[in-house]
C-alpha cells in the first residue's frame, strides 16, 4: 500500500510517516520543510529513498546544457539554485532511485547509499488512453509532431531542424505541429503555411494529439545530461502507434 503526498503539505506527510514504513522523496528539492521530513524519517527508523529521472543534480554538467545556457540570467539562476537543492537532498536519505544506467552512474558517485535502476514505465491510465477510439489521421497530410514542457529545449531541436526543413521543402504535404514551448530557429518563417503551433496542454490532451502524429520527433544535444534522460518519449509515442 502506499500514500502519494505533495512535499508542499509537510503537514500531511509527517502525519504519514508515522504510519509507512519507507518514504520515497521523488524530486524534492532540499528546502527546509522536505528535510524536517527527512530527519523525522530516519528518526522513526524508515527505509528513505530519493528519486530522480534527470541529471539536475549535477551543477557541472547542467551548466554545460545549451538549452540552460541559451535562457535569460533570472531563469538559469534559479535552474542553478535548483541543482543545488537537489544535490543537497542526497545528503539526507539512505538510497537513491535513478530511471537510467547514467543516472545512476552519477547518482552512485555522490552517495553512500546504494542506487536503484528503475526504468521508467507506462501506467494504466496511459494504457486506457490508447485503448480509447482517436480520430483518424488525415491521408492528405503528414503530421510530424514535437512536444516540449519546459523552455530548455531549444538546443536539442536544432538537432533535427536542417533536415526536418529539408523534407517540409520537398514535400509539401507534410505540417510541422509544434505543442508547448519552442522557439523556432531561422529559416520556419519561410514554412509558416505548414507549421500548426499549439499552446501547453493538459497531459490527456497532448497524448490524444500525439495519438494523431504519423511521425514523433524526440531530438537530443549530444551531452552528458541529455545520456541520463530516459526513453519515456518513444515509449509513449510507441503506445499509440506512433513512430519516433
Amino acid at each position: 500500500h502506499a500514500t502519494v503526498l505533495a512535499w508542499q503539505d509537510p503537514e500531511a506527510c509527517r502525519r504519514a510517516l508515522q504510519t509507512h514504513g519507507m518514504v520515497i522523496f521523488y524530486r524534492t528539492p532540499a528546502f527546509d520543510g522536505v528535510v524536517a521530513l527527512a530527519e523525522e524519517a530516519r528518526r522513526l527508523g524508515l527505509v528513505s529513498f530519493f528519486d530522480l529521472d534527470d541529471l539536475i543534480f549535477d551543477a557541472d554538467e547542467y551548466a554545460r546544457n545549451s538549452n540552460v545556457a541559451a535562457l535569460p540570467a533570472d531563469e538559469r539562476d534559479v535552474l542553478m539554485n535548483g541543482v543545488r537543492l537537489y544535490r543537497a537532498m542526497m545528503s539526507h536519505v539512505d538510497h537513491c532511485i535513478a530511471s537510467t544506467p547514467t543516472l545512476r552512474a552519477r547518482m552512485q558517485a555522490l552517495i553512500d547509499g546504494k542506487v536503484f535502476l528503475l526504468e521508467n514505465a507506462l501506467d494504466t491510465h496511459l494504457l486506457d488512453l490508447a485503448d480509447a477510439p482517436h480520430p483518424d489521421r488525415d491521408p492528405a497530410t503528414v503530421v510530424i509532431g514535437y512536444g516540449s514542457g519546459t523552455t530548455t529545449h531549444d538546443a536539442d531541436f536544432l538537432a533535427a531542424a536542417p533536415a526536418l526543413l529539408r523534407i517540409m521543402e520537398a514535400y509539401p504535404q507534410v505540417r510541422l505541429a509544434v505543442y508547448g514551448h519552442l522557439d523556432l530557429p531561422d529559416g520556419f518563417d519561410a514554412r509558416s503555411h505548414q507549421i500548426v503551433r499549439v499552446p501547453l496542454l493538459d497531459a490527456d490532451d497532448y497524448y490524444l494529439a500525439l495519438s494523431r502524429f504519423d511521425i514523433s520527433l524526440a531530438p537530443l544535444e549530444r551531452t552528458v545530461f541529455n545520456d541520463a534522460k530516459s526513453n519515456i518519449k518513444f515509449l509513449e509515442a510507441s503506445l499509440f502507434g506512433v513512430p519516433s
